[in-house]
């Protein structure tokens, strides 16, 4: 996690199996469920939509670096409440 002017950025990433194309395409589409192992999954492909919708709702993006048979990296840059704030008065100056 860091933080650098007023936005919190957090990286998540592993050493895994990366993902394929196809996955990477279809990753934040709701009901999507890629295949990388042999094991069976118990999701609905609803949870990276959801967290893609509530970055979305933010003003900001999830970003994804995939390496297949490596590793995936995802980065969220969120805004900390001091912009929250200055959007709050920003809005209240404008009514």
């Amino acid at each position: 996690m860091e933080i650098k002017q007023n936005m919190l950025t957090i990286i998540i990433k592993d050493n895994g199996i990366g993902m394929t194309e196809e996955i990477r395409q279809n990753l934040f589409n709701c009901y999507y469920r890629g295949k990388t192992t042999e094991q069976k999954s118990e999701g609905t492909g609803l949870g990276m939509a959801i967290v893609k919708s509530l970055i979305e709702v933010h003003e900001k993006i999830i970003e994804k670096d995939c390496v297949l048979k490596e590793r995936t990296k995802f980065t969220i840059t969120l805004p900390l409440l001091t912009s929250y704030q200055q959007k709050i008065n920003n809005y209240r100056n404008t009514i």
